[in-house]
């Protein structure tokens, strides 16, 4: 009898699942076809086909067997995470120290204990670590290892121009040329030892690899360029592309038979067309189990670099070498940290995480004490409010797993692209002159760094050393940094522009005027300071034992899983020593200590700083915060771009709020902490009235009174807003209504929406209606005035006042009849509001006294 008449049979008679069954005698017919192809249509042929399917299934079986102990495990963790969290918030409320918004026994603790496998836990109760920071660990780790080619390949002159030849350089070097430049040989190799880290530890975390030697990631698909192709051209493509004696069958080890390279072939063409970006691609997108989704893409190995560079140029998002391998490290790191936390299958997972939360308004449940009417709507009310915390809790668990994990998915990528091509441009015109408000930055940082129990002269030194260092970008990657200044654009989150489709000139406009303000290296600088204050200080503290430690330092250590076990082993590594005497204890120095004992301590370390770092430097929103922002919306639909049009520019109210006022409140009204809030606010106020002093001198305008007069009064205000001291609030009231004149509404519902009305509103359809009407129509003045607002670079700091007065104020006087009342408006708006003057008056070409 042959195997397919068994296997037949064996369904028929219900012994094997007519799912399983049809799997199988597909994979019967694929070996068979192959088996004809080699040794004829014989008996043999047949056995052979017979074992190979055979062998085949065992090792399906067996896996499919180790996924279920993995996502069993994982489980287990989840419970006991959340069983821990739980004791802690009870016995925290019994002392009066529970946070504010966990008072109540009547609030399910849920959401903390399952939102902290994702996300650091601002609550500072779960302290172990998760997703979104273990990520960040395995990807500082591969910018180490490849941060001179980071270096050397990132687009130069303010991200404009990109380095084709070099990336052409280093690509012919990952395929083995051997004419490729010594450096880039250098740069292939550090690109191998990195993905090869990576792909180790995503098999260790439980993913199906095969490891394959000079292995690159081929770039994203674009589906539309492939849809344009159609099916049978772009199969061609593959086939024309791809080196076939390297597409081996991963069960066996050799070359793959042509049936089963052209059922792939159907199944990548099945994905594309179904709106997914499947085989050809790394990127995983949520369909079946992640510990399986990254053996298929390396079946499609390119010829060369040149067959690269054709596919990539005509299906790819980008052509880019450096953009791909860059991408492959951000999203080879989240799958290993998803693995790690959230088991084989995470879709799966977070429906357990969910069925948790069903559960809760069962567990939390008031019974009325008696039958009265009134004892029973007591309890139905309390029961419908922990039925609608507990509700909320699961849409805020859902959005912050699509956050971490990537699987928002997208609506229409041309709405997407133009959208983001919009928030690029309006940031190119806007935010030149944000380094000035960005001077209080370094508040929260100093008093991040206090509460932390690091000394802040400490954090200064490193901080001023990476704004004046060459290559300090470069030296904070060998300590294990993520290098997100130079490696920003080649992914799709901009910690500034927010999410973005990361090609076309829009997009270089928007990155382009951040550079040349100063504000990437400014924030880079602290963010940089921070880390590599921290690792110094760690360095020099690590020869004391864990209980002679600075209390605060020894504390905040605690908070994020630290302590006297992981303190023994950082005292045993040895730091680096970069310039002589200058120390610092990267989480690389404790991972080479040797042992899982290390590479835990690692983590742990690297989930320390990153963590505190969503504290000290808030212009990087933490994915809580952007799943916040964002709630359930995709990209390309318009409530998902309504989304990000209004979070824009507020990530650092949302972080004041968020994260600094959970950690005010995370012990309940604790004195120690009140008092270091109070520190905080009045440090941000001070450096806010320094930032608005240095604001009204870019503006033209005398500095303003900071006495104790009525107008002083005002001055101190205004510097407590600037310094986002009141949060939200302070974020309202500094819309700069007077300037641009938008409502309220439109402000609020972010810049696309004032720049609809701006162009829309006032300048067509408010001269339609004065034309319709008869009166003299403005357009020529509104068209200047609306067209420099939006002007790419008419923002920036340090030549915004000069261009406004030497060029757009001599062409209101030229084409605007009206431009003189309009000055001198501006003139006696500044004296009755603020009591102001000004040092450069509207409408003059130069200051006074100037010749």
């Amino acid at each position: 009898m042959t195997a397919r008449r068994c296997f037949s049979i064996k369904i028929a008679a219900g012994k094997v699942s007519a799912r399983a069954g049809k799997q199988l005698l597909d994979m019967l017919a694929e070996h068979e076809a192959d088996a004809k192809q080699r040794l004829g249509d014989t008996e043999a042929a047949m056995r052979s086909a017979a074992a190979q399917a055979s062998d085949e299934a065992l090792a399906a079986a067996a896996r499919r067997a180790d996924n279920v102990r993995r996502a069993v495990r994982v489980q287990g963790d989840i419970l006991r995470r959340f069983n821990a969290v739980d004791q802690v918030v009870t016995a925290a409320r019994a002392a009066g120290q529970a946070p504010w918004w966990l008072k109540s026994e009547l609030r399910s603790t849920a959401y903390v204990a399952l939102s902290s496998v994702l996300e650091t836990d601002a609550s500072e109760l779960a302290p172990w670590g998760n997703v979104e920071k273990l990520a960040k660990f395995f990807e500082g780790q591969a910018h180490q290892d490849f941060r001179n080619a980071i270096e050397k390949m990132r687009p130069g002159k303010l991200g404009f121009e990109n380095k084709a030849a070099t990336e052409l350089d280093f690509l012919r070097a990952a395929f083995g040329d051997a004419k490729a430049s010594a450096w880039a040989q250098g740069a292939a190799k550090a690109f191998g030892d990195a993905e090869g880290r990576l792909a180790d530890h995503y098999i260790d975390a439980g993913g199906e690899l095969a490891k394959r030697e000079g292995y690159f990631p081929n770039p994203h698909i674009d589906a539309s360029k492939a849809r344009a192709l159609g099916e049978e051209n772009f199969k061609a493509l593959v086939r024309a592309s791809v080196d076939r004696d390297k597409v081996l069958d991963f069960n066996t080890g050799e070359r793959m038979g042509d049936t089963k390279f052209e059922r792939l072939l159907d199944q990548a063409w099945t994905g594309i067309d179904k709106g997914e970006t499947g085989a050809p691609s790394s990127a995983y997108k949520g369909s079946g189990p992640l510990s399986d989704a990254r053996t298929a893409p390396r079946l499609f190995q390119m010829r060369d670099a040149g067959s690269w560079l054709h596919f990539a140029e005509a299906v790819g998002e980008h052509a880019s070498p450096y953009n791909a391998a860059v991408d492959h490290f951000h999203s080879m790191s989240k799958d290993i940290a998803l693995l790690r936390h959230m088991g084989p299958n995470p879709d799966a997972t977070l429906r357990f995480m969910q069925d948790i939360l069903d559960r809760e308004p069962g567990r939390l449940a008031v019974r009325a004490t008696d039958t009265k009417p009134e004892s029973l709507a007591k309890a139905v009310k309390a029961n419908r409010k922990i039925e609608s915390q507990v509700a909320g809790d699961k849409v805020a668990l859902r959005n912050l797993y699509l956050e971490v994990a990537g699987g928002r998915g997208m609506g229409s990528p041309e709405l997407a692209r133009r959208a983001a091509d919009m928030r690029s441009l309006l940031i190119g015109s806007q935010l030149g002159s944000t380094l000035i408000t960005a001077l209080n930055d370094p508040g929260t940082a100093l008093m991040t760094a206090r509460f932390n129990g690091l000394p802040v002269m400490t954090f200064m030194r490193q901080m001023m050393r990476q704004l004046t260092t060459p290559g300090s970008e470069t030296f904070a990657a060998q300590m294990g940094m993520i290098m997100d200044h130079l490696a920003h654009l080649a992914r799709g989150y901009d910690t500034i522009m927010g999410d973005a489709i990361r090609s076309g000139a829009a997009a270089k406009i928007g990155a382009g005027v951040i550079r040349a303000s100063g504000l990437r290296k400014w924030t880079e600088a602290i963010r940089q300071g921070y880390g590599l204050g921290t690792m110094a200080h760690l360095a020099t503290e690590r020869v004391k034992a864990f209980g002679q430690l600075d209390p605060a330092l020894r504390a905040s250590l605690q908070r994020y899983g630290i302590g006297e076990d992981e303190w023994k082993i950082f005292g045993q590594a040895t730091p680096s020593e970069p310039r002589p005497g200058a120390l610092f204890l990267s989480p690389r120095d404790v991972m080479d200590t040797g042992g899982a004992g290390g590479q835990a301590a690692a983590e742990k370390l690297s989930h320390y700083i990153n963590s505190v770092l969503d504290y000290a430097l808030l212009a990087h929103p933490n994915a809580r915060l952007r799943a916040k922002f964002k709630g359930d919306s995709q990209k390309g639909t318009l409530s998902g771009e309504v989304r990000a049009s209004i979070g824009m520019y507020r990530s650092w109210t949302g972080g004041m709020i968020y994260l600094h006022g959970a950690q005010m409140l995370a012990r309940g009204w604790d004195g120690s902490r009140l008092g270091h809030a109070a520190a905080t606010f009045a440090t941000v106020t001070l450096l806010g009235a320094m930032s608005m002093q240095v604001k009204q001198l870019a503006a033209g305008r005398d500095l303003r009174a900071l006495d104790l007069s009525t107008d002083g009064m005002h001055s101190w205000a205004a510097a407590m807003l600037q310094g986002g001291g009141l949060g939200l609030f302070g974020d309202i009231l500094a819309v700069d209504k007077t300037k641009y004149g938008n409502s309220w509404a439109a402000a609020m519902a972010g810049p696309i929406a004032s720049a609809f009305e701006d162009v829309g509103g006032k300048l067509i359809l408010g001269n339609a209606e004065k034309f319709l009407q008869g009166k003299p129509t403005t357009l020529g003045p509104d068209a200047l005035y609306v067209g420099v607002r939006y002007l790419p670079g008419s923002s920036l700091w340090y030549a915004k006042l000069a261009f406004q007065r030497a060029v757009i104020d001599q062409l209101a006087k030229m084409i605007d009849p009206k431009a003189p009342e309009r000055f001198a408006h501006i003139e006696s708006e500044a004296r009755k509001g603020t009591n102001q003057e000004y040092w450069w008056r509207p409408g003059q070409a130069q200051p006074e006294g100037v010749r």
